[in-house]
């Protein structure tokens, strides 16, 4: 049956790539479906783009506030673009201009607290920061598996005040300098960790938050597994993992910092790794794992502008 018509590895995100007829995308910052939206918005052929649009608000799945912590000045896209769908409708029957520029995307600049359009460019200026100094090492049991607030970009939820670091021995917590001035952060973050593990396989988790007076923001993260980087891992070698988060557009105030969370499950978000190599689904068994950061190998990179 994987090989009939239905299953032919066909990708979601290239189904409008050449439609060539108005559409206008519209996600949110911590929607699960935001970064295959920004996918389909970037595989767009010219022609079909210059006819489309995309909004993206500051919150979760759906055009509402939800139970998001902090409802942003002017956030709300129901009330700022009123009646966005029919007016877009509209503007597809030639009754009226449309209610965001063609081309471009619209979006909430988070925590600067206004609405921008551009064409979403990634900035020319990136800003790297190392994890520390040393190595830092923790056991990872995949029956005690560690958890995470909010599904940000990944999962279902939106953000959350994540807890604070330092509960569980499992979680290892990184924290960047503060920022000297206001930065806007925009497009993907990128990260890469060094690292060794005792098993054969296992995954590496990180979660990017950013540290307000409240607390710790959550803004993305992201998960990979050894094998993908090397298939034939030997236990206690050294290798070097990457992870590329969804697009984002938020501000780091003057004197503010992001947290890094590394650890290797993020309960019930993902599946937890048994730390055995090969199909999870054939595992039968489980195994525990010494994972460690070598942390001056290993950093995040922001594109800011």
């Amino acid at each position: 049956i994987n090989s009939g018509i239905h299953y032919g590895g066909g990708e979601t995100k290239d189904a409008v790539k050449n439609a060539q007829i108005p559409i206008l995308f519209v996600t949110a910052l911590f929607d699960i479906f935001e970064g295959g939206m920004f996918d389909m918005w970037n595989g767009l052929d010219a022609k079909t783009k210059e006819m489309c649009a995309m909004m993206v608000h500051p919150y979760e799945h759906g055009i509402y506030e939800g139970n998001q912590p902090i409802k942003f000045d002017d956030g709300a896209i129901w009330k700022v673009f009123e009646n966005y769908e029919m007016k877009w409708l509209d503007h597809v029957r030639g009754k009226c201009d449309p209610p965001v520029k063609l081309g471009e995307i619209t979006y909430y600049k988070l925590f600067g607290n206004e609405w921008c359009t551009d064409v979403f460019d990634t900035p020319d200026k990136e800003m790297t920061f190392a994890l520390g100094e040393g190595e830092r090492s923790y056991i990872y049991d995949p029956s005690d598996p560690a958890s995470f607030k909010g599904g940000l970009s990944t999962n279902f939820g939106g953000t959350a005040w994540q807890d604070e670091p330092g509960l569980r021995d499992d979680i290892l917590t990184f924290f960047t300098p503060e920022f000297e001035e206001d930065t806007f952060v925009k497009g993907k973050m990128t990260a890469k960790l060094c690292v060794r593990s005792s098993c054969e396989d296992t995954c590496f988790y990180m979660r990017i938050s950013l540290v307000k007076k409240e607390g710790a923001y959550g803004l993305r993260d992201d998960i990979n597994q050894i094998s993908n980087f090397v298939p034939d891992y030997i236990p206690g070698s050294e290798i070097e993992m990457t992870f590329t988060f969804d697009e984002h557009a938020f501000v780091i105030h003057k004197g503010e910092r992001l947290r890094v969370d590394v650890s290797s499950s993020a309960y019930p978000l993902y599946v937890r790794h048994t730390n055995k190599k090969g199909l999870f689904s054939l595992q039968t068994e489980t195994e525990i794992a010494e994972n460690t950061v070598v942390c001056d190998r290993s950093s995040i990179t922001l594109f800011v502008e």
